[in-house]
């Protein structure tokens, strides 16, 4: 497979205009002039992107997959205050809550350019929906308490999870670590059972440090909002806990207890360090995760990137929880964690090429994978995305990499491919939507019934005994609307056709027939309920009205519901007619 565009970014060496990747088993096998690798591979087929840049997958380094399904619930409050509501609604969902909810993440994240994730979960939910959605990803299983006397049984606990874990992925794409809840959910010996674990077990480890004022309150002095009103008894706080205060910042609290001592470890936020910190975190070979967005829209303060980079830390670039930002949207990430740094560090300009660095291979060689992902280079897994440069606010884009930070977001993207399979495509032609792109056909205008339904009415009086407009809710929640308490409507499933995007999406959202039956309208835009003595008189009028009705179902005695024949024959209808 030959991808072409009119930029080709590797990152690590300069951008290729009219330039073609050439991907082959998943990987990268070679990179140039389209005009070069046509002449070389003639028989290749050809994927060819336009006005776009085609650039290595995105590496979020930080997020929370299972708490996409929180989006725009808890807004406009700071850290404490969001961290306590965030708490109370994760005690009202089930497994099944999370599960839906990092499957929407991971659907967001593909749509938006990461192919890769370092997720941090208690629940297990995020290695599922990578695994299933074809992500890449380190997931790491937290596990903190605050009583001592609990230690081993959590630790017990999280290393039985990451052992059924492991067992449950693809080694190749997915590796399970560990990570200690934040310093003030957890007793501090929990940081140096963790590092033995991961060493012993050769487990990457990530840990929030030093992420907000409260919590370098809390360390140093003993004192914050933490320890006056964040204990909760479901967690095993206690109100003072007794080695505080330090007198210590949060990274040399976490560095006297051990947590630093495994090879390969990964801090989420620093932003509360100074220059000692920064010190102590290279000599340990600390990588950082910076948050920008979070940290900003928590008022949780700047990281200071600066210093990362001149100390040569590795460093990339995290969307976090989706509950804080509403957004996995890594492009706008970039921008906005630039223009904060341009802003707090006059005289130190940060560049758009920098940038772009740390959400791709800054964020690899942060995981220890940039031998396999992170630029486009030969030999290389082929985890690639495109995207569009052709809109408005990007022309004339005499610059792909500062286009690219400055003007892009993850509307912009237009294809993800992860190991050489594409994830997520909106614009090619594809055979399995009957040579529409996912673009066209999810564009396709919906139907209008009125005018062949007012027919019916006009010419049949009281053939029709009741309607169902098929909206949200599906056949399922919008039929038995039509329907009095004592019958039922017996729909025969495989008896219409569907259009090629439906049994598409929901493939791809891995939605079951129940589940797609009570969300989606499956190809039935309207269902008529009519006199079983005119149902042929109703359906040459509706023929003559230019569509194409079919006898879907009866009703039956029952009690008001929709009840369903072959339910498990859903998806074997091709046709794309509605």
């Amino acid at each position: 497979m030959l991808l072409c565009a009119q930029y080709v970014l590797p990152v690590t060496s300069d951008p290729i205009v009219g330039g073609a990747v050439l991907v082959r088993d998943g990987r990268i096998r070679d990179i140039g002039k389209t005009e070069m690798l046509r002449l070389r591979y003639p028989d290749e087929e050809v994927l060819d992107y336009g006005t776009a840049a085609i650039m290595p997958g995105l590496v979020d380094l930080h997020t929370h997959m299972e708490n996409s399904i929180m989006r725009g619930i808890v807004h406009d409050v700071p850290y404490i205050t969001w961290l306590a509501s965030v708490a109370a609604l994760s005690a009202k969902m089930e497994v099944s809550d999370w599960y839906d909810s990092a499957i929407l993440g991971g659907l967001d994240a593909l749509a938006s350019g990461i192919t890769c994730v370092a997720d941090i979960t208690t629940t297990g939910a995020a290695c599922t929906a990578a695994q299933k959605l074809g992500l890449r990803g380190v997931v790491y299983r937290e596990v903190g308490v605050m009583d001592k006397r609990r230690i081993d049984y959590a630790m017990r606990a999280a290393e039985n999870d990451i052992m059924h874990w492991s067992q449950e992925v693809d080694p190749g794409r997915i590796t399970i670590g560990i990570a200690p809840a934040p310093i003030y959910m957890c007793h501090p010996a929990v940081f140096g059972r963790v590092s033995e674990l991961a060493t012993r077990d050769d487990l990457p480890v990530a840990m929030h440090l030093a992420g907000s004022r409260e919590e370098y309150y809390f360390v140093k002095r003993g004192s914050s909002s933490f320890s006056v009103h964040g204990e909760s008894v479901r967690r095993g706080f206690i109100e003072i806990p007794p080695w505080l205060p330090t007198g210590v910042s949060p990274v040399r609290y976490a560095l006297n207890w051990g947590a630093f001592e495994s090879p390969n470890v990964l801090a989420v936020h620093c932003v509360h360090t100074n220059e000692e910190d920064v010190k102590k975190l290279k000599e340990y070979n600390v990588a950082i995760a910076v948050c920008p967005r979070c940290n900003a829209q928590l008022g949780m303060g700047v990281a200071p990137v600066d210093e990362f980079m001149r100390a040569g830390l590795r460093v990339g670039i995290g969307t976090d929880s989706p509950a804080a930002t509403d957004s996995t949207d890594m492009l706008s990430e970039m921008r906005l964690g630039m223009l904060i740094q341009r802003a707090v560090n006059v005289g130190r300009f940060l560049d758009s090429e920098s940038m772009l660095e740390m959400a791709t291979i800054g964020g690899a060689r942060a995981l220890k994978l940039d031998d396999e992902i992170g630029s486009l280079e030969i030999g290389k897994r082929a985890d690639i995305i495109a995207v569009d440069l052709s809109s408005s606010q990007q022309s004339p884009s005499t610059n792909p990499v500062s286009a690219m930070v400055n003007t892009c977001t993850s509307a912009d993207v237009i294809m993800t491919m992860v190991d050489g399979k594409t994830l997520y495509e909106l614009r090619m032609p594809q055979e399995s939507l009957g040579g529409q792109s996912v673009l066209d056909a999810l564009l396709e205008p919906t139907r209008i019934y009125v005018k062949p339904v007012r027919s019916v009415l006009r010419q049949l009086p009281g053939a029709v005994r009741s309607l169902a407009h098929i909206t949200g809710g599906g056949i399922t929640e919008n039929l038995n609307r039509a329907l009095p308490e004592n019958m039922d409507a017996e729909v025969h499933v495989g008896t219409w056709g569907m259009p090629p995007i439906i049994p598409f999406v929901c493939h791809a959202a891995h939605l079951d027939e129940h589940e797609a039956l009570k969300t989606f309208n499956m190809g039935l835009g309207m269902v008529l309920v009519v006199d079983p003595g005119k149902v042929d008189q109703v359906m040459e009028i509706l023929e003559a009205e230019g569509e194409a009705p079919t006898v879907v179902g009866r009703i039956v005695p029952g009690s008001g519901e929709v009840a369903y024949v072959d339910q498990d024959k859903l998806f074997e209808s091709d046709s794309a007619a509605e």
